[in-house]
């Protein structure tokens, strides 16, 4: 009988436990993440990995539910609920909602765990109007950490019928080591350690641009001494107001300003390791430049300046000498200049254009016109292209010098000018609604995570589809060379092949950066013959190519670099080749420019087990120079024979050119 009692009063206890879990709003949470399913209007993704958990979700909105002003979908009213019911017994909580903005400010939130080699790892959200956060831990042990981001989405896509969504993501954070930053707002510059408060009349200069100045030298100093101390909390703190502060700076500055303050951000840029906390310092750096105002017959013409350009480049050493190859300066230095007129209007409530020309030669340049009509006239070389914005997330648009003025709306592009430049304006016109019509097909919130990877690819191949035929069209001329210099990596070698015969794209400074992907993607074709090299393992021990080839079946080589993320996270498939296949069958060669320290400590902390090769020369090396590498990553296969049988393959596509060479 008493082992009744035990056991009945045991059901009861769970029973009780059960109801009080029904009623527990983080359960409530975990239940709603765990329902929600696809529906005919709700598009959902599920990630998973030891430390997060991540539904991106779309509802996409009815004619009817469009009419209906605010409306909220009920999986979203149910979320929201939940996230509410946990505010009694949360540890914190945070909330935001489109109709209440006032409440907390927007802000980045980060969760960040000690990492092995990194030293830290860290996922940045950015919080939106409209986020949710809770989270439930009892003493120094996590339970639970919840965040739900949301946002209204409207547009007409590109057969002109209106389409509407919610995008959002919701996230369960657990693991051991993660924890939440605290949101450092504001800076007491009286106190070394405090992050609680910053005492705008500290200063008594009434100048905005002092105040700036020696609060940035303050910064400098303070984190200088927490570096010194590996203080990343702190140091994370000075990285974020940083970006705070010269985001509401609203004055504009000369170019001699601008460098005294850049010293400051170029010196904490420089000593930062954290990719999170550097993006915030140039970040910031950026927002002063947009306020620079100065001639623009001031813009600097340096070699330096040049390479800041061609961004694909991997050191300006090497792009010095690419110059030269190509013998484009000499000729760019001679093109002629004419005196260029642009009139039109600006978007309401933006007084400022910025305009930039590309090749860029510097910082792009603001114009401030406060009766809202650009009156601008300077000169500017003739056939050149000129990007002009009226600030940051605004509106963009790009157009050729010639000699017709041109007369522009910014708000809807609509223009009077040359021929070529309507054609010009009509593209970007067709190219934007192609590019909204993506969005159909990805929750765009704080990521650009693709749910519907059909509708997806279908629409990016109509807007590479229309790239391709605008290079193809235009044929060199200005128009052609823009897109070129910015789409060229998207072509196919086919399509490169097609358009690059062309001598006008060899002439330009502009297009550069294109030759030399395209001749490097030429030394790299199937059915050339490899080039024997010699590399460096970790050791310091001696490697040829030809070591290897003829040894196995297949000999796949891959780029990377530790400085690359892009290289980084495309070893995956690389790694899984080494683990599934045996040597025999193919052998897998990771190479790097990397032979130092930091590259051979990478690859220990990483368990990297396969086959690792380095030059001391980096980028300047027999390899690099042999097989055209001028960007990371590169992937190429070599078959027994010692003829390249693949290249330029990536993740699945790579796995499945390895299956389909080794029939298994």
């Amino acid at each position: 009988m008493k082992h009744w009692i035990i056991i009945a009063v045991a059901l009861l206890a769970l029973a009780e436990c059960a109801a009080a879990q029904e009623n527990d709003g983080f359960y409530s949470i975990k239940n709603e993440m765990d329902s929600m399913a696809e529906s005919e209007n709700l598009l959902v993704e599920r990630r998973k990995n030891t430390a997060l958990t991540t539904i991106y979700f779309k509802y996409i909105l009815n004619e009817k539910e469009m009419a209906q002003d605010g409306f909220v979908p009920e999986i979203l009213k149910r979320l929201m609920k939940a996230f509410d019911n946990t505010q009694e017994y949360s540890s914190e909580s945070m909330q935001r909602h489109a109709w209440n903005i006032d409440a907390l400010p927007m802000e980045p939130m980060t969760f960040v765990c000690d990492d092995s080699f990194f030293g830290k790892l860290a996922w940045t959200y950015t919080l939106t109007q409209n986020y949710r956060y809770t989270c439930l831990q009892m003493g120094d042990s996590l339970c639970n950490k919840y965040l739900m981001l949301w946002k209204d989405v409207q547009f007409t896509d590109y057969n002109g019928k209106p389409f509407a969504c919610i995008d959002g993501q919701i996230m369960e954070i657990a693991g051991l080591g993660w924890r939440r930053t605290e949101p450092l707002q504001r800076y007491d510059i009286n106190s070394e350690h405090s992050y609680a408060r910053y005492d705008a009349d500290v200063d008594n200069d009434t100048t905005e641009f002092v105040k700036l100045r020696e609060n940035l030298r303050i910064f400098s100093q303070h984190y200088a001494a927490q570096k010194r101390r590996n203080n990343a909390q702190e140091m994370s703190g000075v990285a974020y107001i940083t970006k705070q502060m010269c985001e509401k700076f609203s004055r504009n500055i000369t170019l001699a300003q601008y460098n005294q303050v850049a010293e400051y951000l170029n010196s904490m840029t420089s000593q930062e390791t954290n990719d999170a906390r550097k993006r915030l310092f140039i970040h910031a750096r950026m927002l002063l430049q947009e306020k620079i105002d100065m001639d623009a017959h001031e813009r600097p013409t340096s070699h330096a300046a040049v390479t800041a350009y061609a961004g694909r480049l991997i050191t300006e050493e090497k792009s010095k000498n690419i110059f030269n190859q190509y013998a484009v300066l000499d000729r760019h230095a001679k093109q002629q200049n004419i005196n260029w007129i642009l009139t039109g209007d600006i978007a309401a409530g933006r007084p400022f254009i910025i305009i930039d020309a590309l090749p860029s030669f510097g910082r792009p340049h603001k114009y401030r016109y406060d009766d809202g009509k650009i009156d601008f006239r300077k000169d500017l070389p003739y056939g050149s292209v000129v990007m002009i914005s009226d600030g940051s997330n605004g509106n963009c648009w790009a157009l050729v010098v010639d000699s017709v003025p041109v007369s522009i709306n910014m708000e809807n592009g609509e223009i009077t000018a040359s021929a070529l430049n309507k054609r010009f304006m009509d593209y970007q016109k067709r190219i934007l609604l192609l590019q909204r019509d993506m969005t159909k097909y990805v929750v765009d919130i704080d990521s650009h995570r693709i749910i519907d990877k059909e509708g997806f690819d279908a629409a990016r191949n109509r807007l590479d589809r229309l790239y391709y035929d605008i290079i193809r069209k235009e044929n060199g001329n200005s128009i052609a060379k823009y897109y070129l210099a910015d789409k060229y990596p998207g072509l196919s070698f086919a399509q490169l092949d097609s358009v690059m015969q062309n001598p006008a794209y060899r002439e330009d400074l502009l297009t550069m950066p294109a030759c030399l992907y395209y001749d490097g993607k030429v030394s790299r074709q199937p059915g050339r013959k490899y080039t024997d090299v010699t590399l460096e393992d970790s050791d310091g021990n001696k490697h040829r190519l030809s070591d290897y080839v003829g040894k196995s079946r297949y000999v796949l080589v891959h780029t990377w670099s530790v400085n690359s993320w892009w290289s980084r996270r495309n070893m995956f498939a690389n790694k899984h080749i080494a683990r599934d296949y045996d040597e025999s069958d193919i052998k897998v060669i990771g190479v790097s420019p990397d032979n130092d320290d930091e590259w051979k400590g990478y690859i220990k902390a990483r368990n990297m087990n396969w086959t690792m090769l380095a030059d001391s020369n980096g980028w300047h090396s027999a390899f690099m120079k042999a097989y055209g590498i001028t960007s990371m990553p590169e992937t190429f296969i070599i078959g027994p024979d010692g003829t390249i049988v693949a290249e330029g393959l990536h993740g699945e596509s790579l796995k499945a050119k390895v299956r389909e060479l080794l029939g298994k």
